[in-house]
């Protein structure tokens, strides 16, 4: 009998579609004031927005200039194209540069990797931009930003700071939906201990594991003490926020991916076992959050595994946006791009 069941199906199919293809188009007109008279179904309806639609006479709706997504009536129109915007922003007697694409609620903000600029984001961004405004910023003295002023190592607490004035300067309200990559991962945390009410949910990828309890940290090597991470284009003091965060590190309920790189990428197989497993302590963070590694990627994994990246920001969007929890990693369409669940 099934193999009856789909040929049955697209008959009642193509009779309903052609039913309301021939529908009378003599309608009586004494609707009220705001809605519309059509005729869906066979059956003669005064539409308006708001009210109870059938989705599965979707297109039936669009010929008197309806969508019924929903559930419910909503005006169609032409869908709006991303928006797109580069500005330069003053933080303090120099400008911050940032990047943005799409319109939709909350905005993601890409944090990059140490001397570092945003655009090592694109590709993501690109990738989310038709659902969601998604923004990446360069910091102080990387990209298309200003050097900062007096010149010299800064406190790992200003580069928060300077970002939280940025976004305020350009208009970009919270919440949020934070990425970061790399030394990023350190500073989303940050953002998030600094700011808690500004930040719905979070994704590392491959992040710097700072601001961990020393009981997180296996011997050897223990945890680090270094203070100053220093490259050609920033130098940043790092142990007052890592002690800061350490002390108190809990992410709450908020969404969180942690993605972690699968390529060896110049490290020793015993070094990247240790690095998953301080990836995981970073995942614990969170009371609702998904491990995952990138298979086929080292270090820069939104560069080399973009759609994954995206796939990870797709579903903290979507729980953040529903206020609710993260799926069960395997249920979710992130083992397709390449992510295998380690939690």
């Amino acid at each position: 009998m099934g193999r009856w069941l789909v040929p049955v199906l697209i008959v009642l199919a193509f009779t309903s579609t052609a039913a309301a293809r021939h529908a009378p188009q003599q309608l009586d007109k004494s609707c009220p004031r705001g809605s519309v008279a059509g005729v869906i179904g066979g059956v003669q309806k005064c539409l308006k927005t708001g009210q109870r639609c059938k989705r599965a006479l979707d297109r039936q709706y669009h010929r008197y200039g309806f969508h019924c997504h929903t559930g419910r009536l909503t005006k169609a129109g032409k869908p709006k194209p991303p928006t797109v915007f580069f500005r330069r922003i003053d933080v303090g007697g120099y400008r911050l540069a940032i990047s943005c694409r799409g319109s939709a609620a909350p905005t993601v903000i890409l944090e990059s990797g140490h001397g570092s600029p945003g655009v090592t984001w694109a590709r993501v961004q690109g990738k989310l931009a038709a659902t969601s405004r998604v923004c990446y910023y360069d910091r102080a003295g990387i990209g298309d930003s200003d050097r900062r002023l007096p010149a010299g190592p800064v406190r790992a607490e200003r580069i928060v700071e300077e970002l939280h004035t940025l976004l305020a300067g350009a208009g970009i309200s919270p919440p949020y939906v934070l990425g970061g990559w790399s030394f990023g991962g350190f500073f989303i945390r940050l953002f998030t201990k600094r700011y808690p009410s500004e930040v719905l949910g979070l994704v590392t990828v491959d992040g710097t594991p700072i601001g961990l309890p020393a009981s997180a940290w296996p011997d050897p090597p223990g945890k680090p003490d270094e203070d100053l991470v220093q490259s050609p284009a920033e130098s940043v003091l790092i142990k007052s926020a890592d002690d800061e965060l350490a002390a108190s590190p809990s992410l709450g309920s908020r969404p969180l991916v942690v993605l972690v790189r699968g390529q060896l990428d110049g490290s020793s197989p015993e070094e990247l076992l240790l690095w998953v497993h301080l990836q995981r302590e970073v995942a614990h963070l969170s009371s609702s959050s998904l491990l995952v590694r990138a298979d086929n990627a080292g270090h820069p994994i939104q560069e080399q595994a973009s759609d994954l990246t995206a796939e990870a920001l797709r579903q903290v969007l979507t729980a953040a946006r529903a206020g609710a929890s993260l799926p069960a990693c395997a249920t979710t369409p992130i083992p397709r791009f390449g992510g295998t669940c380690l939690d």
